[in-house]
């Protein structure tokens, strides 16, 4: 903390939004507006980063009844999310043959076999951008779906060729997209390119963490859901004097978790 503000990786994102939460219900208990039977509640959940179960569990166990409810996530983004993209979760295990460095010709070096199957992943990446116009709310985007290497492992030593090595990835798709179809498209694309690298035995595809299917949050064909946006709006332009601006996001967050049962 430096001079009232809190810097670090996770202030904006989500210790910011929390904040931002309870001071909002701090200004309503405090303000003279009758809320009536209205029932507000604050959800503070764990695991929004890697699978999302704890708003998850929220939804099935904690959630008042669901006719009328909405959710407001504050979110640290630039304006109000429209809709939002399926996010995976893949490790790409890799193996090797391993050999000293004095015949690495007679061995096969798991590292740089995992980065050629991710080079080729690149190309399955930007096939689905070019599907964009599939789908309206991406359409506009300049590049909505990334694949993104986040961590690799592999090896032991310097002087020997590494007898594995697993890519952790994570990849985007648009909504509407099933998770399983996904898998399978992304098994079968491996499955031809590691042929033409010589690679088809030697890798395992594993999936752990987020397997999320993305959503369109807006709606105006749902009253509650345009009231809901529309308010957003208003509020935003009594604060900041224009309306906040309205985009796709290219990410995920827990909005999927309370969408998939219809509370917008």
């Amino acid at each position: 903390v430096k001079d009232g503000w809190l810097y670090g990786r996770g202030s904006g994102d989500m210790k910011g939004g929390i904040v931002a939460a309870i001071m909002a219900l701090r200004a309503l208990r405090l303000s003279e507006k009758v809320l009536g039977a209205r029932r507000i509640e604050f959800h503070s959940v764990i695991e929004e980063e890697d699978t999302g179960n704890g708003a998850l569990a929220v939804v099935n166990h904690c959630c008042p009844e669901q006719e009328g409810s909405v959710c407001l996530i504050p979110e640290p983004l630039k304006g109000i999310m429209t809709c939002q993209l399926g996010v995976m979760w893949m490790d790409l295990v890799v193996k090797g043959k391993p050999v000293h460095v004095l015949d690495t010709g007679a061995g096969s070096n798991a590292i740089e076999n995992a980065f050629a199957l991710v080079r080729e992943l690149k190309g399955l990446e930007e096939r689905w951008n070019d599907r964009k116009a599939d789908y309206p709310e991406y359409a506009q985007h300049p590049h909505p779906i990334n694949f993104n290497l986040g961590i690799i492992e592999g090896g032991v030593w310097n002087s020997s060729v590494p007898a594995s090595c697993t890519a952790r990835l994570r990849l985007g798709f648009y909504p509407g997209q099933e998770p399983k179809a996904v898998r399978a498209e992304v098994e079968a694309f491996l499955a031809e390119r590691s042929k033409d690298l010589g690679l088809a035995e030697s890798y395992d595809v594993q999936y752990r963490g987020f397997q999320a299917e993305g959503y369109v949050l807006k709606d105006d064909t749902n009253p509650l859901n345009k009231t809901f946006f529309d308010t957003l709006q208003l509020a935003h332009k009594s604060v900041c004097g224009t309306p906040a601006p309205l985009a796709p996001a290219t990410c995920t967050t827990d909005c999927r978790a309370y969408a998939r049962v219809g509370i917008p």
